[in-house]
């Protein structure tokens, strides 16, 4: 495994002794490498973003200090593909996490995630509303067919949509046929296609 550390920086000092114990760990200085590490220390959630940009396609690990003052969602927009606290990388096998974040998982702290979701449960909400107004601006939707319709765009079968709205499969049926024909269409997945394109 190729590591690049990105910067000079006391912590990545000791970081480095822990990986070079490794025989599979090769520390490189220049990309591309496996993954790049950059420690956040004198660098601003902006100057971040904006090293992550510029750095494109490489897997890049956010090592902090700092978490409990980042927002998550603009650095992972960015590219970081994970967000490590320096506080456990010492004493965790760095090398094991290192290798199932290059096998695609995500880490971020644990106070992160609440603020991670709630970010997105915010956005979901933002998005239902627009969507909401547009279904019945254009299409003249009542509110239970905007639900039944929300729910349909992102692929949920009849008896999901039943489920998560606390309702009978037949009703969900009725909304469905009563959408398909404002929409002007009677096959599910035109009408998928026009609410997504909604």
């Amino acid at each position: 495994m190729r590591i690049c550390l990105l910067q000079e920086s006391k912590f990545f000092l000791l970081l480095k002794e822990q990986l070079t114990k490794y025989d599979h760990v090769s520390i490189v200085t220049r990309l591309p490498a496996d993954v790049v590490l950059l420690d956040d220390e004198n660098f601003t959630e902006h100057d971040v973003t904006n090293i992550v940009r510029i750095l494109g396609e490489e897997k890049i690990i956010l090592i902090t200090d700092e978490y409990e003052e980042l927002t998550v969602l603009p650095l992972i927009d960015a590219g970081v593909c994970s967000i490590l606290p320096k506080q456990n990388l010492l004493y965790e096998n760095l090398v094991a996490l290192l290798e199932k974040i290059l096998d695609n998982h995500f880490y971020i702290p644990q106070n992160m995630v609440y603020d991670f979701i709630n970010h997105i449960v915010r956005m979901k909400r933002i998005e239902y509303d627009q969507f909401s107004v547009r279904a019945h601006l254009e299409c003249a939707f009542t509110l239970k067919q905007t639900r039944v319709a929300s729910l349909m765009q992102y692929g949920h079968s009849n008896r999901e949509i039943a489920c998560l709205l606390g309702m009978s499969e037949g009703s969900v049926k009725v909304h469905i046929s009563q959408i398909y024909a404002k929409l002007g269409t009677n096959k599910r997945s035109a009408a998928i296609k026009k609410l997504v394109e909604m």
